[in-house]
């Protein structure tokens, strides 16, 4: 028979049955195609010889701006970032510690090292990196603790282990170095006499700001007389004859003496104006008609003043309140017009209430002349009506020594004050009162004074400043220390912690680092408490590198079997009713234990040798049933190792589960030349170019 040659088509095709592609490749293995003919696939080339920790989880590749062309390697253990063959750790530092907070504890003759820091939240193979730290003073030296470590146990919330490349000796007593914690301080402190602090007087009850009508209505104030009298007599409530304007009801008191007039008005009537005329015939004061008429022409209405002078130490005459005291300088213009000037501000005193001057203490008469004053403010008051700023504002007064304080004041136009020192001066104490005259903030003094007591004079802060002596043999440590007014040290912070420091030794801070002089103005301060220098990056918690499973009834196989469970036969067959069961040995099977037979599970009420007594039977929902003799008998629950128990459907198995460790998967990409990397349930770091270490959350 001769030959035939046999020619295939190139490629796979799975779209034909192995019938109908006759000629062709239906399936392969490894298997490329090259020039038409199938040759087998090359095997793996080593990509670099650079390792990296754990198994990869996950890769993103990408390419920065300049060309640089990366690759995200996230493995159960770490990231890295290759570059060129080169596997850079940029894992993400989910937490640092703060100074104090992590110390070292180690056992003679033992290179496990116990670490203490307060929720540290590690897991056992977490990664950590510590600085700063000291030697535990014999084998364990500062280099084996000041770097990368991992975890390789976990005792509490609080501790962990990590094995180092030496064994401890007896010297190894250390916490990791021994610095300043808590303090307190003792010194004679060079007092500051500059204002701190000051609170300001509540507005007092004393006149503040007064206003008043000038003239107060229109009855009759001021006026001229003209008109001869005969006799000497005096006549009372007199009336008006007649009246050019419109004005009525005054009344006046007229004195005819020596062919003169004089005249009061007692009753000031309304309606009057100046420039009115008022006729009284002369029959109606002692004389004739017409020959002894007296005209009064009005110059000034009711309040007006009269003349001209300057009164002072004028005390009111009546009020409608119940304050008093107040005493003024009243001044007359000589055209009917008034000014005043609260000299005292008296007390008891309120808004609203009206102060009476007569007008017979001012150059005047009265009632015609009586000044009226509404109380519009209180002592201690602002003057303004509109919101106002004062800046550098002196003293007038002071009840001390002190000097050169200035003040910043704003007036809110509704009559408060606020003020802030913005210049300490010198020279006051605490309980000095400040003045601040009124009449600097468009007031009046003392209506308008504010008055400030010094609550607190003022602290000065040194900073960093560091030791000149102790009593024992520790260095380094600076502290930051405010002097007050009081002439006390304060230590603010202790700012390096330092090294070699035991409980109460002394640390000498000199005086004329502190503004004074040394010795007397020397701080002394006493260690209280150590802290310690070392701090702790802990890297992200690493993830599992595999799955993990338990078993239970439901949670694993059917059943739950388990072949840890303990096991031993039924030593007869046994009905669906029995609740004696005799079982090969009863070793290791104690009361309140549950037994499973087949498909049913049997609760255990005592044991008699190797014969089971008091069962319950067709626990957990499973049903009763009849067994042979031989049938596997396995321990459900109450195994010695509690791992090796069967569970119940809806109940959490053991058996290697576990809720903390998780495996560590990624989700990464790049945003331009940025790294976003999500692993999972922990949150969102970005790393950017140069791409040293990964940042976040």
């Amino acid at each position: 028979m001769p030959l035939t040659k046999l020619q295939f088509r190139p490629g796979i095709n799975r779209d034909l049955t192995s019938y109908t592609n006759e000629g062709g490749w239906r399936d392969c293995d490894k298997v490329r195609f090259r020039l038409g003919y199938p040759e087998k696939i090359g095997g793996w080339e080593k990509y670099s010889s650079s390792t990296y920790l754990g198994s990869a989880r996950s890769l993103h590749n990408w390419v920065a701006l300049d060309g640089a062309n990366y690759l995200g390697v996230g493995t159960n253990l770490k990231y890295y970032i290759e570059e060129g063959q080169s596997f850079n750790d940029i894992t993400p530092i989910r937490s640092t510690t703060s100074l104090g907070e992590v110390t070292f504890a180690a056992t003679n003759g033992s290179s496990i090292v116990t670490v203490t820091d307060a929720n540290n939240g590690s897991n056992q193979g977490d990664f950590v990196t510590f600085r700063d730290a000291q030697g535990l003073g014999g084998n364990i030296t500062a280099p084996l603790l000041n770097k990368e470590h991992q975890i390789t146990g976990v005792v509490d919330s609080n501790s962990y282990q990590i094995t180092v490349s030496a064994t401890a000796n007896s010297s190894d007593t250390g916490a990791g170095g021994d610095g300043v914690g808590t303090v307190t301080s003792a010194g004679t402190a060079v007092a500051s006499t500059g204002i701190g602090t000051a609170s300001k007087a509540a507005i007092g009850t004393g006149l503040g700001l007064v206003s008043f009508l000038n003239p107060s209505g229109t009855g009759i104030g001021t006026f001229t007389i003209s008109g001869a009298s005969t006799g000497s007599d005096t006549t009372t409530a007199v009336v008006q004859t007649s009246s050019s304007g419109t004005g009525t009801s005054a009344e006046f008191t007229v004195v005819a003496s020596s062919g003169d007039y004089t005249v009061t008005a007692t009753s000031l009537g309304s309606g009057y104006a100046v420039g009115d005329t008022i006729l009284i015939e002369g029959q109606n004061i002692g004389g004739v008609k017409e020959t002894n008429d007296l005209t009064l022409t009005i110059t000034g209405l009711q309040g007006s003043s009269a003349g001209e002078a300057s009164h002072t130490g004028e005390a009111q005459t009546a009020t409608s309140g119940s304050g008093s005291g107040a005493a003024f300088t009243v001044g007359t213009d000589g055209e009917g017009g008034y000014s005043v000037l609260i000299t005292t501000v008296g007390s008891g005193y309120a808004v609203g209430d009206t102060v009476t001057i007569a007008g017979s203490g001012i150059g005047g008469s009265s009632p015609a002349n009586d000044l009226v004053l509404t109380v519009v403010r209180l002592s201690g008051s602002s003057a303004d009506t509109t919101a106002e700023l004062y800046n550098d504002v002196d003293q007038s007064a002071t009840s001390g020594s002190g000097s050169g304080a200035k003040f910043t004041v704003i007036a809110d136009g509704s009559g408060n004050y606020t003020v802030a020192v913005t210049t300490i001066g010198s020279g006051y104490a605490i309980n000095d009162t400040v003045t601040i005259a009124g009449t600097s903030l468009n007031g009046t003094s003392p209506a308008n004074d504010i008055v400030l007591t010094v609550t607190g004079l003022t602290s000065v802060t040194y900073s960093n400043v560091t030791q000149s002596a102790t009593s024992g043999s520790g260095s380094g440590a600076s502290f930051d220390i405010t002097r007050n007014g009081s002439g006390a040290y304060i230590v603010d912070s202790v700012v390096l912690i330092g090294l070699g420091y035991a409980i109460n030794d002394t640390i000498t801070i000199p005086g004329a680092s502190l503004g004074g002089t040394t010795p007397a103005n020397n701080c002394t301060i006493t260690v209280a408490s150590l802290s310690h220098p070392t701090i702790a990056d802990y890297q992200l918690n690493v993830g599992l590198d595999t799955t993990v499973g338990g078993v239970g009834w439901g949670a694993g196989l059917w059943g739950g079997v388990t072949n840890a469970a303990l096991s031993t036969t039924a030593a007869e067959a046994i009905d669906n009713s029995e609740t004696d069961i005799d079982i090969t040995s009863a070793t290791g099977i104690v009361a309140g234990d549950t037994i499973l037979i087949d498909q049913e599970l049997i609760l255990v009420g005592g044991v008699s040798t190797n014969t089971l007594t008091g069962c319950t039977r067709a626990q957990s929902g499973t049903v009763a049933a009849a067994h042979v003799s031989g049938s596997v008998v396995l321990l459900a629950v109450g195994n010695e190792e509690a791992d090796n128990d069967f569970f119940g459907w809806g109940i959490a198995a053991s058996g290697g589960l576990t809720t903390e460790v998780e495996l560590r998967t990624y989700s990464q990409d790049n945003f331009g030349e940025d790294l976003i990397i999500n692993p999972r349930n922990a949150g969102l770091f970005i790393g950017t170019e140069p791409l040293v270490q990964a940042h976040g959350p």
